[in-house]
């Protein structure tokens, strides 16, 4: 990894989110070589720890559809299949 003006190494951040606040989402930095990683639940969780870690970019990666034979979120789903 090169170093930045200043001899600085950049941060990554990485957020895996879950569709439900019961779910976690998964939060990762990477700096220095060392990856350090923590599982948050709440949305309040994960803007506290973004902001504090006070860095331009977070890669996000979200799901843009349910997963193959879901119709909702809800775990005990009882919604009939769309026609």
């Amino acid at each position: 990894m090169r170093k930045l003006g200043r001899g600085i190494l950049p941060c990554f951040i990485g957020l895996d989110l879950a569709a439900v606040n019961h779910r976690p989402s998964g939060f990762c930095t990477l700096s220095n070589n060392l990856v350090h990683t923590k599982l948050l639940f709440e949305d309040s969780e994960i803007l506290e720890v973004i902001i504090s870690s006070k860095q331009p970019l977070v890669a996000i990666d979200a799901p843009l559809t349910l997963p193959r034979g879901r119709f909702c979120l809800k775990d005990d789903c009882t919604c009939p299949a769309p026609r």
